[in-house]
């Protein structure tokens, strides 16, 4: 009776395990989907639709925009990027200043998601100064990353520099984490680095930045071995383990900052 309910009991604990280790794979995998989202299958309602009025309408740029968005919405670059070339050098015929800008930042994203960085510059290149606020922030973010990319280190630092002017501290590393792929291609990785740690006024400001810094060398540590040959069971049992680890530990931090926030406005009532 005694080993029977050893039995029972290490079968519990079998089963915690496999509770654990499935919770401990759903925030993996809830991180993982943002780091790098996986292409959706087939071809959704809406791109079927728009795809049979662009056949009898094969030169109309409206439809063209609309099926890469769709395609865009669903992360199937290749195809985003295939129809919106078609009408790259016919962007001068949106009317809408803010319509061409989106036209030209998709087919720009799309490029830089399959790392045809040339054909990013090349987008980029035509892409007029906009009007609005928050797409001049958007368009100095992808001039930072398309020129690091293709090596103009001079060119990345100032439109990083341009992008980061006149934000607070959490906007500002927000965008160096948003470039840091391409900073470190360029080599302006611990240029910028100083320049973020400069403008810490705490100790608070600076844990956080440190934080996200790990955060950083993690995702670009799993994009790394995501192009590597499929690693071993165990390998990916050690793999997911510590990116869950670092997942949980960076969310606890940021809650201890918040909850010593909070703690610094009630002494302050």
């Amino acid at each position: 009776m005694a080993e029977l309910r050893m039995r029972k009991g290490a079968k519990r604990t079998d089963e915690g395990d496999d509770k654990l280790s499935r919770e401990k794979m759903a925030v993996v995998e809830e991180f993982l989907s943002q780091v790098k989202p996986k292409p959706k299958p087939g071809t959704s309602n809406e791109a079927k639709e728009i795809k049979d009025k662009l056949k009898e309408d094969p030169f109309n740029m409206e439809l063209i925009f609309k099926l890469g968005k769709a395609y865009a919405a669903d992360y199937q670059w290749e195809r985003c990027a295939t129809i919106l070339l078609r009408g790259f050098k016919r962007a001068s015929e949106f009317k809408d200043r803010k319509e061409r800008f989106d036209f030209l930042m998709t087919l720009c994203q799309a490029s830089i998601q399959l790392k045809k960085y040339k054909q990013a510059l090349a987008v980029v290149n035509d892409v007029e100064t906009p009007g609005d606020q928050d797409d001049q922030y958007v368009h100095e973010i992808m001039k930072c990353r398309v020129y690091c990319f293709n090596g103009d280190t001079e060119k990345g630092l100032k439109a990083f520099n341009r992008a980061i002017d006149g934000l607070q501290f959490e906007g500002v590393t927000q965008t160096w984490a948003s470039c840091s792929d391409a900073l470190r291609m360029a080599d302006c990785w611990i240029a910028t680095k100083t320049t973020v740690t400069n403008m810490a006024k705490n100790d608070e400001e600076r844990q956080k930045l440190d934080s996200i810094e790990k955060m950083i060398k993690l995702k670009e540590d799993y994009l790394a071995a995501d192009e590597k040959p499929k690693m071993s069971g165990t390998e990916q049992t050690v793999f997911y383990t510590v990116i869950f680890i670092a997942v949980v530990g960076f969310f606890y931090f940021l809650w201890c900052l918040e909850a010593r926030s909070l703690e610094k406005l009630q002494l302050k009532k």
